[in-house]
């Protein structure tokens, strides 16, 4: 509608784009009108879909904060782009770029395989429109003459078939060629959620905890009276950055195979057992990274299976592949550990460089305060991890519908308002506190406990995948406490329970009483005060300062695209460019201009108008560029000796005629830039 009205593309693109805009404010904001409210709702409903899409692999729960506004913004944002680059531009090839990216990220995003029928109609929908560019394009000049076989079947037949033939191929073509396939046909492969991945052990925690279906991942035999196998270890998230907790750097060399003994921690050198397992991994379960013990003396997985030496998670790095089917032994030793002997360990960062100790400088007030207030009357740093684990034991509850994320503002709300949460929140909620104390800390992603079957095999399951922090003690090694609540664990380790005495140095805590309701402590500094406080300013400066941004960008833009034709035209050899611009400042000024008229008849129109400036030298000047333009058109090889000069001294006599109002619209409003007369290069055949 609005290239009907005549307006060229950046206008009408920019209409385009306001028309996208107050639509999706209205069906995300909270009113149709786009008042501050309704559009400050819309752009926090996107930004939490922004959340929930970065945090959760797709598909994301139907718990948390929906990602539909994302996906809203996404589509009419392709929407856009294509119209601009196929229609305003008239680019159609390029226009495939932006449709081929509608398919095929959310086809990398999966990992899965995806339905033919949405590839077919993407693809389709691309050839129809090169073929209407095309048949525009070939109609432009004049009725197409045909060969016999053409007249006989039509013209648009061998594109037809050849597009259709080629949409088949690429549908056909990777069933029996060589590689894993993108496409399925319908009825083939695995059924939704019949498969558990894990690559990213954060990203990839929540998502499954939250499953509807839970399914049987791994299974553990072990002798006749052996301890229940509990908190096996998948990755270890080692580094903070203030956003969220990561796998840090490792080394996976092909020394560090899992094919025999694993390096000795102190912890093996403490009195324990040991118990032989073996391992059964179900073929639902494709994760880079291998279920071992906490405390492995040996595993006897392969060569393409490698383990970090300073952190002992096992990961692929041999060759491709899965933990999906993989059959293995290993040993698991357990020491035996007593409060006593954590107490008079102390911690110590087992990096040299502090790694385990280690925060982004500048965090929130909060974390330190909080930490300081737990653990007042803790005097070991045993006792201070005591008292961080009893904190949450007593005044937090479990949920796996809280909001996901552990960076800090997640951490904050998780720790300061909802104190409900799952058990990454608990884990990465303790480990920040405890680096905070100086405590060397970080997180395990693994299983907690398992369900025994009637064979005696014991059997993790998705809902069996949890997180725990682990605090690294001198003489001992890394040592897991457990604050998420027992409620969901069962109970915590016995170690992490200090002797109640009436000197305990945690029994001061001030998480040490219960509470039936529990409520944040007036006395901690709230982390979101400063937000709520600036929350008005934070907003309405920057929109303020936005909608000024753009006020004086929509009113420079017609100027600076004039000045840029301007330059462009009068830079160029071609006296059809300097016509053109004559034609340009023509319009701009409001004075009529015949598109049927030939240039001397356009001429003689002009010719009172340059009367106000010095009459003999501008009216040379047009001769000398009608008489190019002429020589142009209609002579064999002719050109004549008109320069850009000579524009430029008609421009200016045209200007001294104007009145000075007519003057400031051609100079801010154009009328050859913003559609409101036709401007061709060729007046005349």
């Amino acid at each position: 509608g609005l290239r009907r009205l005549g307006l060229e593309w950046p206008f009408a693109f920019c209409g385009q784009l306001l028309t996208a805009l107050l639509v999706l404010q209205a069906q995300l904001g909270s009113g149709w009108l786009p008042t501050v409210t309704s559009l400050r709702d819309a752009v926090q409903a996107v930004l939490h879909a922004v959340d929930s899409a970065r945090e959760y692999p797709a598909p994301v729960p139907g718990d948390v904060p929906s990602i539909l506004p994302l996906l809203l913004a996404a589509g009419v944002a392709i929407h856009l782009v294509v119209d601009l680059v196929a229609v305003s531009l008239r680019r159609t090839l390029a226009a495939s770029l932006p449709l081929l990216a509608a398919w095929v990220l959310p086809v990398s995003i999966l990992g899965t395989a995806t339905g033919w029928l949405h590839f077919v109609v993407a693809a389709l929908v691309w050839l129809g429109l090169l073929a209407a560019d095309q048949t525009a394009e070939r109609h432009r000049w004049g009725r197409p003459v045909y060969g016999p076989w053409l007249d006989r079947v039509g013209p648009a037949t061998p594109a037809v078939v050849i597009g259709a033939v080629t949409v088949l191929a690429a549908v056909l073509l990777p069933s029996v060629l060589p590689h894993r396939s993108a496409l399925t046909l319908p009825g083939s492969g695995p059924g939704r959620g019949a498969t558990v991945s894990l690559t990213d052990p954060v990203a990839d925690l929540q998502r499954n905890l939250t499953r509807g279906d839970d399914i049987d991942l791994v299974h553990v035999t072990v002798p006749d009276g052996s301890p229940v196998p509990s908190y096996v270890r998948l990755s270890v998230l080692d580094q903070f950055d203030g956003q969220s907790w990561r796998v840090g750097s490792r080394s996976w060399p092909r020394a560090n195979a899992a094919t025999g003994p694993l390096p000795d921690v102190p912890a093996l050198d403490l009195p324990g057992r040991q118990v032989p397992w073996a391992v059964q991994v179900s073929s639902s379960f494709a994760s880079d990274w291998l279920p071992t013990p906490r405390w492995a003396l040996s595993l006897s997985a392969g060569a393409d299976w490698r383990f970090d030496r300073d952190h002992l998670d096992v990961h692929r790095a041999g060759a491709p592949g899965t933990t999906a089917g993989e059959t293995y032994t290993a040993v698991e030793y357990l020491p035996e550990i007593s409060p006593e002997e954590l107490a008079r360990s102390g911690t110590a960062d087992p990096s040299p460089d502090g790694a385990f100790t280690a925060l982004p400088p500048e965090r929130p007030g909060w974390v330190r305060d909080l930490a300081a207030e737990i653990t007042r009357d803790a005097t070991t740093d045993y006792a201070r991890a005591a008292a961080l684990q009893e904190f949450f034991q007593r005044n937090f509850t479990y949920s796996t519908a809280t909001a996901p994320g552990n960076g800090f503002a997640a951490l904050g709300d998780f720790l300061r308002r909802s104190r409900s949460g799952y058990c990454e929140q608990f884990a990465a909620s303790m480990a920040l506190l405890a680096r905070e104390l100086g405590i060397p800390a970080r997180v395990s992603v693994g299983f907690l406990r398992p369900e025994r079957d009637a064979s005696g095999t014991y059997e993790f399951s998705a809902h069996d995948l949890h997180a725990w922090p682990e605090v690294w003690f001198r003489g001992v090694g890394w040592v897991g406490f457990e604050p998420t609540p027992t409620s969901h664990t069962g109970s915590v380790p016995s170690w992490s329970r200090p002797p109640r005495t009436p000197s305990s140095s945690t029994s001061a805590s001030p998480s040490a009483a219960p509470s039936a309701n529990p409520r944040p402590d007036p006395r901690a500094p709230d982390p979101t005060a400063t937000a709520s406080a600036d929350e008005g300013v934070g907003w309405r400066v920057p929109t303020a300062l936005g909608g000024v941004v753009l006020v004086a960008l929509a009113g420079c833009l017609p100027r600076l695209l004039r000045r840029a034709q301007r330059t462009r035209r009068l830079g160029s050899d071609d006296v059809e460019d300097w016509w053109t611009e004559l034609h340009a400042s023509v319009l701009d000024l409001g004075i009529p201009w015949s598109a049927g008229s030939s240039p001397r008849v356009t001429a003689s129109r002009l010719l009172p108008r340059l009367d106000g400036a010095d009459p003999l030298p501008t009216r040379a000047a047009l001769e000398r560029l009608v008489h190019s333009v002429e020589l142009a058109r209609y002579a064999p090889e002719g050109h004549g000796d008109a320069t850009s000069a000579d524009v430029e001294a008609c421009v200016a006599a045209l200007r001294a005629d104007a009145a000075p109002r007519d003057v400031r619209r051609a100079r801010w409003w154009p009328r050859s830039v913003i559609g409101q007369g036709r401007l061709r290069r060729a007046d005349s055949a």
